[in-house]
């Protein structure tokens, strides 16, 4: 079963690293639903 979360913020609110720690937080409460492969996307031009 998949699982999608999300992450809107405006520019200069969060560096990328905070971004991606946030994301990585929220992805990692799906792992229960099942093996399915994960991963980050960023876009640096609008952060």
């Amino acid at each position: 079963m998949c699982g999608i979360t999300g992450f809107l913020s405006y520019p200069g609110q969060v560096t990328t690293e905070e971004l991606q720690t946030r994301i990585r937080q929220m992805s990692d409460t799906l792992t229960h639903r099942g093996p399915d492969d994960g991963g980050i996307w960023t876009d640096a031009e609008v952060g």
